[in-house]
């Protein structure tokens, strides 16, 4: 078999072309590569894509005490005004309101409009989450009773401690209750009159020591503005030799809280 070597060479040149056409074409591609061509890539993270397990539901009370927080000090001063409306029971020494008869009873009565000023300071610590406290404050009332052509006067003085905490509080309303005790000292004042006949110089009384107790609810707005109604009871009275005074009042106060 004789060596042809020009079929030879032409067998490589043909085998050389069509390697080299395989080893210069692009590999193919799916169409779903083509479609998503960044699909490869790491999604970014989004905010709002957080695990439901890491979320924190806050309770009511939670809700509240962090509101309760941004209010800042727990230290509060406060001053206020009211008005409101009182029986006085004026009793003998040594007698008790069921050892009197209706007529008695009656006769010791004594009704009064009240018109009032206080002012005091109170602590709601963070140690209770704010929902209890004290108040400490001083208050005085002016008493007025028309009788007939005239009218009477009195005086009251209070130095009153109470404790006090929150019901329920929603955004801008804080509802909540009071209670404590008072000590004090009252006086009736002359008689004011309008008939010249009267006895303008009539004395006033002697005064009296009083301890009272008081109860009440008050609601609270924009942490500003409480409205309060609470009622007095009295306890115990000193200082007078021939009567014992149970006075008994119901008023409505507003109070700014700085």
């Amino acid at each position: 078999m004789d060596f042809d070597l020009k079929k030879y060479v032409r067998f490589y040149l043909v085998l050389a072309f069509v390697l080299a056409s395989i080893a210069g074409a692009k590999p193919s591609t799916s169409p779903k590569a083509k479609q998503n061509p960044k699909s490869s890539k790491t999604k970014k993270s989004s905010k709002n894509d957080i695990n439901p397990s890491l979320k924190v539901t806050l309770t009511q009370e939670e809700l509240i005490l962090n509101s309760n927080i941004k209010r800042g000090s727990p230290h509060t001063i406060f001053i206020g005004a009211g008005a409101g409306y009182g029986i006085e029971m004026k009793i003998p020494k040594n007698s008790s309101t069921s050892s009197l008869d209706t007529k008695q009873i009656n006769q010791s009565k004594q009704e009064w409009l009240h018109l009032g000023f206080r002012a005091g300071y109170e602590y709601m610590p963070l140690a209770f989450k704010r929902f209890l406290g004290l108040r400490v404050y001083l208050d005085y009332f002016l008493g007025v009773r028309p009788i007939g052509l005239e009218t009477l006067t009195s005086s009251t003085f209070l130095a009153n401690l109470n404790a006090q905490g929150k019901i329920y509080a929603f955004k801008r309303v804080e509802i909540g209750w009071a209670g404590g005790v008072g000590i004090g000292y009252g006086t009736h004042d002359k008689q004011i009159s309008t008939d010249d006949e009267s006895n303008d110089d009539t004395n006033p009384d002697d005064g009296k020591g009083i301890f009272l107790g008081s109860v009440g609810i008050f609601g609270i707005i924009d942490k500003h503005h409480r409205v309060e109604i609470s009622s007095k009871i009295p306890i115990n009275s000193f200082g007078d030799r021939f009567y014992t005074y149970k006075p008994y009042s119901v008023l409505f106060v507003y109070d700014y809280l700085f």
